[in-house]
Protein backbone atom coordinates (compact mmCIF):
# COMPACT_ATOMS: atom_id res chain seq x y z
CA UNK A 1 0.00 0.00 0.00
CA UNK A 2 2.82 2.39 1.12
CA UNK A 3 4.32 1.74 -3.00
CA UNK A 4 1.19 2.42 -4.38
CA UNK A 5 0.60 5.75 -2.41
CA UNK A 6 4.07 6.61 -3.14
CA UNK A 7 3.12 6.00 -7.67
CA UNK A 8 -0.10 8.07 -6.80
CA UNK A 9 2.07 10.92 -5.07
CA UNK A 10 3.87 13.03 -7.72
CA UNK A 11 5.47 14.47 -4.34
CA UNK A 12 7.49 12.26 -2.86
CA UNK A 13 9.34 12.03 -5.76
CA UNK A 14 11.53 14.44 -5.12
CA UNK A 15 15.21 13.88 -4.79
CA UNK A 16 16.00 17.48 -4.32
CA UNK A 17 12.85 18.39 -1.55
CA UNK A 18 10.91 16.59 0.79
CA UNK A 19 7.40 15.80 0.11
CA UNK A 20 6.43 18.72 2.37
CA UNK A 21 8.62 21.28 -0.01
CA UNK A 22 7.57 20.32 -3.21
CA UNK A 23 3.92 21.13 -3.08
CA UNK A 24 5.08 24.83 -2.21
CA UNK A 25 7.71 25.45 -4.28
CA UNK A 26 6.20 23.95 -7.48
CA UNK A 27 3.05 26.75 -7.15
CA UNK A 28 5.58 29.13 -6.67
CA UNK A 29 7.77 28.71 -9.97
CA UNK A 30 4.62 28.01 -11.60
CA UNK A 31 3.22 31.45 -10.60
CA UNK A 32 6.64 33.20 -11.40
CA UNK A 33 7.25 31.87 -14.74
CA UNK A 34 3.35 32.14 -15.96
CA UNK A 35 3.59 35.87 -14.77
CA UNK A 36 6.43 35.60 -17.03
CA UNK A 37 4.56 34.72 -20.29
CA UNK A 38 1.78 37.22 -19.48
CA UNK A 39 4.64 39.98 -19.40
CA UNK A 40 6.82 38.76 -22.25
CA UNK A 41 4.00 36.83 -24.78
CA UNK A 42 0.86 38.80 -26.16
CA UNK A 43 -2.23 37.33 -24.27
CA UNK A 44 -5.38 37.78 -24.53
CA UNK A 45 -6.97 37.05 -20.67
CA UNK A 46 -10.19 35.78 -19.39
CA UNK A 47 -12.01 34.96 -22.82
CA UNK A 48 -15.33 33.36 -22.32
CA UNK A 49 -15.72 29.65 -23.84
CA UNK A 50 -19.10 29.07 -21.78
CA UNK A 51 -20.70 31.96 -20.34
CA UNK A 52 -22.93 29.16 -17.90
CA UNK A 53 -19.27 28.29 -16.12
CA UNK A 54 -17.73 30.70 -13.19
CA UNK A 55 -14.34 29.26 -14.68
CA UNK A 56 -15.11 29.12 -17.87
CA UNK A 57 -12.71 31.35 -18.94
CA UNK A 58 -9.32 30.74 -21.10
CA UNK A 59 -6.20 32.98 -21.87
CA UNK A 60 -4.79 32.61 -25.65
CA UNK A 61 -1.29 33.60 -25.99
CA UNK A 62 1.32 33.98 -29.13
CA UNK A 63 -1.93 35.54 -31.34
CA UNK A 64 0.25 36.94 -33.24
CA UNK A 65 2.35 34.48 -34.93
CA UNK A 66 1.66 33.65 -38.18
CA UNK A 67 -1.69 32.29 -39.41
CA UNK A 68 -1.14 28.94 -40.31
CA UNK A 69 0.64 28.33 -36.23
CA UNK A 70 -0.79 25.57 -34.96
CA UNK A 71 -2.91 25.35 -31.80
CA UNK A 72 -1.95 24.22 -28.41
CA UNK A 73 -4.26 23.57 -26.00
CA UNK A 74 -3.37 22.76 -22.71
CA UNK A 75 -5.35 21.70 -19.41
CA UNK A 76 -3.23 22.01 -16.01
CA UNK A 77 -3.42 19.51 -12.95
CA UNK A 78 -4.14 19.88 -9.19
CA UNK A 79 -5.90 16.28 -8.97
CA UNK A 80 -9.23 18.07 -10.27
CA UNK A 81 -9.46 20.47 -7.03
CA UNK A 82 -6.86 22.87 -7.31
CA UNK A 83 -4.89 25.57 -9.69
CA UNK A 84 -5.88 27.74 -11.93
CA UNK A 85 -5.37 28.66 -15.90
CA UNK A 86 -3.39 32.01 -14.03
CA UNK A 87 -0.42 29.43 -12.53
CA UNK A 88 -0.48 27.43 -15.61
CA UNK A 89 1.14 29.49 -18.79
CA UNK A 90 5.03 28.37 -17.71
CA UNK A 91 4.43 26.08 -20.85
CA UNK A 92 3.81 29.02 -23.07
CA UNK A 93 7.41 30.88 -23.70
CA UNK A 94 8.75 27.93 -25.41
CA UNK A 95 6.41 27.58 -27.62
CA UNK A 96 5.62 30.83 -28.82
CA UNK A 97 8.75 32.31 -28.59
CA UNK A 98 9.70 29.05 -31.23
CA UNK A 99 7.20 30.63 -33.68
CA UNK A 100 5.75 27.38 -33.60
CA UNK A 101 2.12 27.54 -31.87
CA UNK A 102 -0.75 29.63 -30.27
CA UNK A 103 -1.23 28.47 -26.58
CA UNK A 104 -4.78 28.69 -25.10
CA UNK A 105 -4.59 28.05 -21.11
CA UNK A 106 -7.94 26.57 -19.77
CA UNK A 107 -9.82 27.16 -16.92
CA UNK A 108 -12.29 24.94 -15.29
CA UNK A 109 -14.94 24.48 -12.21
CA UNK A 110 -13.04 22.27 -9.90
CA UNK A 111 -14.05 19.79 -7.20
CA UNK A 112 -15.83 19.04 -4.95
CA UNK A 113 -17.83 22.26 -6.24
CA UNK A 114 -18.77 20.33 -9.51
CA UNK A 115 -18.26 16.20 -10.12
CA UNK A 116 -15.51 15.59 -11.89
CA UNK A 117 -17.81 14.97 -15.12
CA UNK A 118 -18.94 18.19 -14.91
CA UNK A 119 -15.25 19.28 -15.02
CA UNK A 120 -15.02 16.92 -18.39
CA UNK A 121 -17.97 18.31 -20.34
CA UNK A 122 -16.11 22.18 -19.60
CA UNK A 123 -12.79 21.24 -21.18
CA UNK A 124 -14.76 19.77 -24.22
CA UNK A 125 -16.43 22.92 -24.71
CA UNK A 126 -13.19 24.56 -24.31
CA UNK A 127 -11.42 22.21 -27.01
CA UNK A 128 -14.25 23.00 -29.47
CA UNK A 129 -13.51 26.86 -28.91
CA UNK A 130 -9.42 26.09 -29.24
CA UNK A 131 -10.96 24.05 -32.89
CA UNK A 132 -12.65 27.56 -34.06
CA UNK A 133 -9.98 29.17 -33.21
CA UNK A 134 -7.69 27.12 -34.94
CA UNK A 135 -9.93 27.70 -37.73
CA UNK A 136 -10.59 30.76 -38.01
CA UNK A 137 -6.81 31.18 -38.23
CA UNK A 138 -6.18 28.86 -40.85
CA UNK A 139 -3.96 26.79 -38.43
CA UNK A 140 -2.70 23.63 -39.42
CA UNK A 141 -4.35 21.38 -36.34
CA UNK A 142 -4.49 21.87 -32.77
CA UNK A 143 -2.56 19.92 -29.86
CA UNK A 144 -4.09 18.57 -26.89
CA UNK A 145 -1.85 18.68 -23.74
CA UNK A 146 -2.90 18.37 -20.24
CA UNK A 147 -0.73 17.70 -17.06
CA UNK A 148 -1.57 14.89 -13.93
CA UNK A 149 -5.53 15.57 -13.79
CA UNK A 150 -5.51 17.45 -16.96
CA UNK A 151 -4.09 14.76 -19.00
CA UNK A 152 -7.34 12.32 -17.70
CA UNK A 153 -9.21 14.88 -18.73
CA UNK A 154 -8.30 15.84 -22.02
CA UNK A 155 -8.35 11.62 -22.84
CA UNK A 156 -12.60 12.15 -21.60
CA UNK A 157 -13.14 15.03 -23.17
CA UNK A 158 -11.84 13.43 -26.43
CA UNK A 159 -13.61 10.45 -25.78
CA UNK A 160 -17.17 12.65 -25.98
CA UNK A 161 -16.66 13.07 -29.43
CA UNK A 162 -17.90 10.00 -31.57
CA UNK A 163 -15.75 9.28 -34.98
CA UNK A 164 -18.33 10.44 -37.08
CA UNK A 165 -19.75 13.61 -34.91
CA UNK A 166 -16.33 15.17 -33.78
CA UNK A 167 -14.92 17.71 -34.46
CA UNK A 168 -16.75 18.26 -37.39
CA UNK A 169 -20.24 17.89 -36.38
CA UNK A 170 -22.72 20.16 -33.93
CA UNK A 171 -21.24 23.91 -35.90
CA UNK A 172 -17.65 22.41 -34.79
CA UNK A 173 -14.98 23.52 -37.12
CA UNK A 174 -13.66 20.98 -39.57
CA UNK A 175 -10.23 21.13 -38.61
CA UNK A 176 -7.67 18.14 -37.18
CA UNK A 177 -6.76 17.33 -33.77
CA UNK A 178 -2.84 15.83 -34.49
CA UNK A 179 -1.56 15.44 -31.28
CA UNK A 180 -2.46 14.81 -27.06
CA UNK A 181 0.04 14.94 -24.80
CA UNK A 182 -0.63 13.46 -21.67
CA UNK A 183 2.00 14.38 -18.88
CA UNK A 184 1.78 12.03 -15.71
CA UNK A 185 -1.53 11.41 -16.36
CA UNK A 186 -3.93 9.47 -13.86
CA UNK A 187 -6.53 7.58 -15.79
CA UNK A 188 -6.76 4.82 -13.18
CA UNK A 189 -9.17 6.78 -11.13
CA UNK A 190 -10.73 3.31 -10.27
CA UNK A 191 -7.62 2.72 -7.59
CA UNK A 192 -9.52 4.77 -4.98
CA UNK A 193 -7.84 2.71 -2.29
CA UNK A 194 -4.13 4.67 -2.96
CA UNK A 195 -5.89 7.86 -2.34
CA UNK A 196 -6.30 8.32 1.24
CA UNK A 197 -2.76 8.62 3.12
CA UNK A 198 0.01 11.18 3.25
CA UNK A 199 -2.54 14.06 2.61
CA UNK A 200 -3.76 13.04 -0.60
CA UNK A 201 -7.67 13.63 -1.31
CA UNK A 202 -10.57 11.12 -0.95
CA UNK A 203 -11.31 10.39 -4.80
CA UNK A 204 -13.74 7.30 -5.37
CA UNK A 205 -15.65 6.36 -8.34
CA UNK A 206 -18.95 6.92 -8.45
CA UNK A 207 -20.06 3.42 -10.29
CA UNK A 208 -23.81 5.09 -11.48
CA UNK A 209 -22.38 7.42 -13.51
CA UNK A 210 -19.92 7.21 -16.68
CA UNK A 211 -18.34 9.00 -19.48
CA UNK A 212 -18.34 6.87 -22.90
CA UNK A 213 -17.52 3.91 -20.14
CA UNK A 214 -15.36 5.66 -18.62
CA UNK A 215 -15.78 5.71 -14.47
CA UNK A 216 -16.98 9.43 -13.10
CA UNK A 217 -14.75 10.79 -10.17
CA UNK A 218 -16.45 11.85 -6.74
CA UNK A 219 -13.97 13.80 -4.49
CA UNK A 220 -14.72 13.68 -0.69
CA UNK A 221 -16.09 17.18 0.76
CA UNK A 222 -14.27 16.84 4.29
CA UNK A 223 -10.92 16.62 1.63
CA UNK A 224 -8.55 18.00 4.59
CA UNK A 225 -5.34 19.43 2.31
CA UNK A 226 -4.98 23.24 2.25
CA UNK A 227 -5.07 24.68 -0.77
CA UNK A 228 -2.62 27.14 -2.19
CA UNK A 229 -3.88 31.19 -2.38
Amino acid sequence: MQELERQYSPSQWSERHSSGEVIPIHFEKAKERSETARQTVLCRQDVVYDDALPRGLLDVYGEDLPKGAPVVLYVHGGYWQELDKGVSAYLVPPLVKAGRAVGVVVGYDLAPAVSVADIVVEVRKAVVWACALACGRGSVGVVLAGWSAGAHLITQATLMFTVNQGFHGQGNPDVTVNQSCHCQGNPDVTVNQCCHGQGNPDVTVNQSCHCQGNPDVTVNQGWPRPRQP
